[in-house]
């Protein structure tokens, strides 16, 4: 038999390997058959040579060792079936490389330069891609794989490169904690094995060089943060050739990467493994890991969502109760009036129950969102040369998950902010009195009926007089002008706004903070800065708990109603003809505690014939404005209920002051304002 076959053997072992996740699967009796056939080729080819041949001799200890495993596996308990396929695993891969040498060692001839051009899986095929395609090859091949199949994958990879991540980063703090250890390896080996059966060659590779270094780990050898650093590269490269992929299967046109990157991902991996192996093992017992807890959430974007299977017995109990109490409804003529309201009692109940149970299943924990900044923070702490304690607190806290996407940004914006600007270096601190390792906290916590997160740190803090001076130069407010501190800190959200004199990676353009006021005024939500000069900055966003129901107030403005968020009202008064007045270039402004308030007519904007001119025998509603309060003109105040938002398509984009419609009880439709804009 050939060194080729041989070849092929052992891939098809390694290959069949990756699909085994217990001793049923009909993958495993391949194994064992091709173990079998492997076995006794090489005995064939050590009766061939002339004398004895120290290679083949190991490489037949080697699969009689793998045979003795494959012997006892169907007779393992659940727990040491994968400790004893890791082993088998390890013996077979130890084949590979005598085998080559063999192969090697055979002749000078064409023959060895055809059985080395024909193995495809080792590290010389990464040169030969390297040497002879200087463009970026495609790595992705569309209708290769079931996209059914794929993106369960492309979900269960996403939330194991997640938890990886969040692993590395725990090892960077504490090297020696065994269970993180073995969390990260399974992280591996799960992605392994998926890769290896849709044949995802590159992420197989890569993920299975990881497993390999993380192995070592396990086994007792020293992780240094040089592993740390190795290792969150070669993620970093793992998650683009998974992300290619799942472009590839949405848009079907393949997508690029440069080969290369993998390559030198894969060396550097390989060259980290001998590092790690010229160092001793420990002596020390490893402590028996916990299984992770399964998370009930998937953070995949666009495809699906894990849901806890109590909210889903909930919204099924509830259904049926609802069943129940509209075949009662259809006798309400029968009923006498306390039966009648106590129905609809019943009915009110079991409609708020499903209503809040419908929205729960969209419902996310943050703890994803906020993990995300763990190396974003450790990553700038270098680039930085700062010191930075990242907490966390209320990481529990549910929120829609299209509003958790909408906040990435702006959360990753102002932490970045929070490290550049905000956070000063150990030597800084120290001259200041301060520790030389500053406090970045996040949190979050449900508030009012909206989620509240709040981005806080301890450094220099914002300067209002120098944010100021900076938008007088910039045109964004007329110098003179008299603002209070939290107007002139809603100045930095403005487009292209920035106190930074030099232009980094990071920032001086000015463009983070327009993004976290633009995404937050996207899902009717809100940013507050509360700041003091050499103590630290706090952002307060308050989110909507989801975007299809807002709580707002019903108002009236002659026979037009609309719909005011209550998160944008801050307080509603019935003003007297001493407190209107004109200021020049202002127009007509309401005088509230020494503060002038710009008033808005919104019969004139809708033009509407208006029930009343006068603002003195009017109500006025006070709503949050882009920088400053605005007074609204109303005729009467309907009440505050919870009203479905309903998109008015493109036909209405140009209506900046409506971000919707509602429709109301009595089945008319109302308009949804957006204060911002009518301000």
């Amino acid at each position: 038999m050939s060194n080729d076959r041989l070849s092929e053997l052992l891939d098809d072992i390694a290959t069949d390997l990756m699909m085994v996740d217990s001793p049923d699967d009909p993958e495993l009796d391949q194994v064992r058959e091709n173990t079998s056939e492997l076995l006794s080729s090489v005995q064939v080819l050590v009766g061939l040579e002339e004398g004895e041949n120290d290679l083949l001799k190991e490489i037949i200890d080697l699969l009689k060792e793998a045979e003795e495993i494959l012997a006892d596996l169907s007779e393992q308990p659940a727990e040491d079936f994968d400790f004893s396929l890791d082993e088998l695993s390890q013996t077979l891969e130890a084949v590979e490389p005598l085998l080559r040498d063999y192969g090697q060692g055979i002749s000078d001839s064409d023959e060895q330069a055809e059985t080395e051009e024909k193995k495809s899986d080792t590290e010389s095929s990464y040169d030969e891609e390297i040497e002879t395609d200087s463009e970026e090859p495609t790595v992705t091949a569309p209708g290769s794989y079931d996209e059914e199949l794929f993106f369960d994958f492309y979900s269960e990879a996403s939330e194991h490169l997640q938890e990886f991540e969040e692993v590395a980063l725990r090892l960077e703090q504490e090297p020696s904690d065994s269970e993180a250890i073995d969390r990260g390896f399974r992280n591996m080996h799960s992605i392994k094995g998926m890769a290896g059966f849709l044949n995802l060659r590159q992420v197989n590779r890569l993920s299975h060089a990881m497993e390999n270094l993380l192995d070592l780990f396990r086994e007792g050898y020293p992780l240094q943060s040089q592993s740390i650093d190795v290792l969150l590269s070669s993620l970093d490269i793992l998650k683009q050739l998974v992300n290619l992929h799942h472009t590839t299967v949405e848009t079907g046109n393949g997508q690029s990467l440069p080969i290369k990157k993998i390559h030198t991902a894969t060396r550097q991996l390989d060259e980290e493994l001998d590092r790690v192996r010229s160092f001793s093992p420990s002596e020390e017992p490893r402590p028996e890991a916990e299984e992770p807890q399964v998370e009930d959430v998937s953070l995949k974007s666009g495809q699906q969502i894990r849901i806890d299977l109590d909210k889903i017995d909930s919204l099924v109990n509830n259904a049926g109760e609802l069943t129940t109490a509209f075949q009662r409804l259809k006798k309400a003529e029968e009923m006498d009036e306390r039966d009648r309201q106590q129905l609809m009692n019943q009915l009110d109940r079991i409609v708020n129950d499903i209503q809040e149970g419908s929205l729960s299943l969209r419902m996310i924990p943050l703890n994803k969102s906020f993990s995300k900044l763990r190396r974003l923070v450790r990553d700038l702490a270098r680039d930085f040369d700062k010191k930075v304690d990242l907490n966390f607190s209320g990481e529990e806290t549910e929120l829609d998950r299209t509003l958790v996407e909408k906040i990435q940004d702006p959360l990753v914006h102002l932490v970045r902010n929070a490290i550049d600007h905000g956070i000063e270096k150990p030597e800084v601190r120290r001259e200041q009195g301060k520790p030389e390792t500053g406090e970045l906290n996040v949190s979050a916590c449900h508030e009012s009926g909206n989620v509240v997160v709040e981005i806080s740190d301890d450094g220099a803090g914002l300067d209002p007089d120098d944010i100021f001076e900076t938008a007088v130069e910039r045109g964004v407010v007329q110098a003179g002008r008299e603002l209070e501190d939290d107007q002139i800190y809603q100045l930095i959200f403005e487009p292209g706004f920035s106190t930074n004199e030099e232009v980094t990676d990071v920032s001086g353009r000015g463009v983070g903070m327009d993004v976290v006021k633009s995404n937050l005024e996207e899902i009717n939500g809100r940013v507050e800065v509360d700041s003091e000069p050499g103590e630290g900055t706090t952002f307060r966003l308050q989110i909507p708990l989801t975007l299809s129901i807002i709580n707002g107030m019903l108002i009236r403005v002659s026979d037009q109603r609309f719909v005011l968020p209550t998160l944008d009202i801050l307080e509603s008064l019935r003003p007297d003809a001493s407190q209107v007045t004109t200021v020049e270039k202002r127009g007509q402004v309401l005088k509230l505690r020494d503060q002038l308030i710009r008033i808005v007519r919104l019969y004139e904007i809708f033009d509407i014939e208006p029930e009343n001119e006068r603002l003195d025998e009017s109500l006025v509603v006070i709503a949050s404005g882009v920088h400053e309060p605005v007074a609204l003109q109303v005729d009467e105040l309907l009440g505050q209920q919870e009203v479905v938002i309903k998109s008015m398509g493109e036909a209405f984009a140009a209506l900046s002051a409506i971000s919707g419609a509602a429709i109301l009880a009595d089945g008319s439709i109302g308009l949804i304002l957006d204060s911002t804009e009518l301000g």
